[in-house]
């Protein structure tokens, strides 16, 4: 996570999730999200997980919190800004018009 989102962005978010959820509650996510990356979470831990993102001691909307993190990253790394924006359109348009151009080309051979 933290070469994928540079080490300023890493340290900024821990401390917004200790913010909203509190030092011990992000400790025990962050130790539940290393066994379900491993693929060894129980399923009392997956409650456990669960239990601690809908709590409201834990802070509101700590689900939210972390679904709105992890879209805005997505986002970015997909190109919804800047020059992504100019970059989809032209893909589109392109894909479009090579869709059009094998309908005609099909349609032209078929009146031969």
């Amino acid at each position: 996570m933290r070469r994928m989102m540079g080490e300023a962005a890493f340290e900024s978010m821990e401390s917004m999730e200790e913010a909203v959820m509190g030092a011990e509650n992000h400790e025990r996510m962050e130790e539940l999200m290393d066994k379900m990356l491993a693929g060894t979470l129980s399923l009392a831990e997956q409650n456990e997980m669960i239990n601690i993102m809908r709590d409201s001691a834990a802070g509101p909307g700590a689900q939210n919190m972390m679904n709105r993190m992890m879209w805005s990253q997505m986002m970015l790394n997909f190109g919804a800004g800047g020059f992504g924006f100019v970059f989809w359109v032209t893909t589109v348009l392109v894909w479009t018009v090579l869709a059009l151009a094998i309908i005609a080309l099909i349609r032209w051979l078929g009146e031969k």
